[in-house]
């Protein structure tokens, strides 16, 4: 009977024991959880030290962090938890001393049952121990932090008054708390980073709005006084005029124009992409009409859309300003008054391909890369009267919405260029 007695209870230890594991796991999985959601450096350390104080016995825990390189003495203090809380961040910080240096350079944990009997204890200059108003440790758990690229960051201080205290359980969990907090302070870098640089490029954005407002009025405002010149002194020629006098004058006038479209692509070109507009169901078949009685189309000309054209939800303003390039464009440079555009669609799964196809002149195998480039045109700028910003505008917004565009390279005549655009806006 008292062997079954000894035996029910050590069944009844066991399951105990196996239920504060659990509990313990949990509440360590839990803590996880906390850490890795806190972005903000401070908060993640103090839960950190909190934790570690509560789930390993400590009176006294403290997070330290290494704001350089990890190989230079440049500690910051980032929480202290327990009750001497107020007692310890009034010391200075620390050194990487024989006890402490194994944490705080990434190479082991240490743990003793009394650091007072440990022979690197007080060994150091100038306290010879721990420093005026330091709380009375004993038992000493010290876990270094040590981010995913293996550069140790920081290091987990835990202390207690009494010999003894910590034991391996307690070294695991403070282990898995160091690799926790390791991982949330690089995801807090990050993130602090990518604050950083997002608040520089709105800075920067709104600098260039304010160059390409001023630089459109500057610029602008001499060109019209140069077109209006050219123009008075034209009226006032006398009919004998060489013709020559006259042609130049022509010149001036159309370049003047063409130098005031220049800057109207610029501007355009720089604020693609920026300028976000509200997401609406876009029906694309509804949206060519408009864009082609924008583009206005020579009578000779023929727009047409093959089979069904889908509906998307996207910024209305992008897809027209993609639709009015293209459909320009294919009107500009097709070389032929009668220019036939084609329009359709194929459903690829998560994008709807796109196409404009036109029976132009086409564009040879060897340029279709150069004209996505800025200022890139195949005629002189005499011949044909562009800008060569327009298919750089097309790249820039269609890429800007999650898709990619292109010259098919399998077009059999004319120019045919094909683009993705995603079924939902990113």
């Amino acid at each position: 009977m008292h062997d079954a007695l000894t035996d029910v209870a050590d069944l009844h230890g066991e399951i105990e024991r196996l239920r504060a594991a659990v509990s313990h796991a949990e509440r360590i999985n839990a803590i996880g959880r906390a850490i890795a959601a806190e972005l903000d450096p401070q908060r993640l350390a103090q839960t950190v030290a909190d934790a570690a104080t509560e789930l390993t016995g400590a009176e006294l825990g403290a997070l330290f962090y290494n704001p350089g390189d990890g190989r230079t003495e440049s500690y910051l203090l980032y929480a202290v938890s327990g009750a001497q809380r107020e007692r310890f961040a009034r010391l200075a910080l620390p050194r990487n001393t024989a006890l402490l240096a194994p944490a705080f350079l990434g190479q082991a944990a240490i743990r003793l049952a009394d650091v007072t009997a440990d022979p690197r204890y007080a060994k150091n200059y100038p306290h010879r121990g721990p420093p005026d108003g330091h709380p009375p440790v004993r038992s000493y758990l010290a876990v270094p932090v040590v981010s995913r690229s293996g550069v140790a960051i920081g290091a987990l201080l835990l202390g207690h008054g009494a010999p003894g205290v910590f034991t391996e359980r307690a070294e695991r969990t403070a282990v898995e708390l160091a690799a926790y907090a390791a991982t949330a302070m690089d995801n807090a870098r990050l993130y602090g980073d990518a604050q950083r640089l997002i608040a520089q490029l709105e800075k920067a954005n709104a600098e260039l709005d304010q160059f390409a407002y001023v630089a459109s009025h500057d610029l602008r405002a001499p060109l019209r006084g140069i077109s209006n010149l050219a123009t008075w002194i034209d009226e006032d020629l006398p009919d004998t005029t060489a013709p020559e006098i006259k042609d130049q004058l022509r010149m001036l006038k159309v370049r003047a124009a063409r130098m005031d479209r220049l800057i109207n692509g610029l501007l355009e070109l720089a604020r693609t992409g920026r300028n976000r507009h509200q997401v609406e169901r876009v029906d694309v078949t509804e949206l060519v009409h408009e864009t082609i009685e924008l583009a206005s189309p020579r009578e000779a000309s023929r727009i047409m859309m093959i089979g069904e054209l889908p509906t998307l939800t996207a910024e209305r303003a992008a897809l027209r300003q993609v639709f009015l390039h293209l459909i320009s464009n294919a009107l500009q440079h097709a070389g032929r008054d009668d220019v036939v555009i084609r329009i359709s669609a194929v459903d690829r799964g998560d994008t709807w391909e796109l196409a404009v196809e036109d029976n132009g002149v086409g564009i040879p195998r060897e340029h279709h890369a150069r004209v996505w480039q800025l200022f890139q045109t195949l005629q002189s700028r005499d011949a044909v009267d562009t800008t060569g910003i327009g298919l750089a505008i097309v790249r820039k917004q269609v890429e800007g919405n999650g898709g990619r565009v292109w010259i098919d390279p399998d077009a059999t005549s004319g120019t045919t260029i094909r683009l993705t655009w995603p079924k939902r806006t990113r």
